[in-house]
């Protein structure tokens, strides 16, 4: 039977194992990850109209979103976000992680052309 690895966004094996149940220095049970990302520098641009920032995977096991702009973003987990009604991300690093919703996200902001940055995890 094959060993679980964590791997961390930047690509750093930290972890490996040949026993499910084992468990290194933090005591927390290793999982098999693998972590890839929106985009590695400028993120997605999120549009003054409804955006899909992420699309829906049954693999999707948390996705992490910062807002990297100078401007309130709205989420929405769904097909239509809307300004003052979906979820607020604020400006200069407003965060949400979601590690129950597997359908789309969508976002939207007043100006268009923010920086959102999404991360998400995977189920090998």
């Amino acid at each position: 039977m094959g060993g679980n690895r964590i791997i961390l966004p930047s690509g750093e094996f930290v972890g490996d194992n040949s026993e499910p149940n084992e468990t290194k220095s933090t005591g927390l049970p290793i999982k098999r990850f693998k972590v890839t990302s929106g985009s590695s520098s400028s993120g997605i641009s999120v549009g003054s109209s409804s955006t899909l920032v992420s699309p829906s995977g049954a693999k999707i096991l948390e996705r992490i979103f910062v807002n990297d702009s100078d401007e309130t973003i709205y989420l929405e987990r769904g097909i239509s976000a809307f300004i003052n009604r979906s979820t607020r991300l604020n400006a200069r690093g407003g965060v949400m992680v979601d590690d129950l919703w597997k359908g789309p996200v969508t976002a939207i902001c007043s100006s268009g052309s923010k920086n959102l940055t999404v991360e998400t995890v995977l189920e090998l």
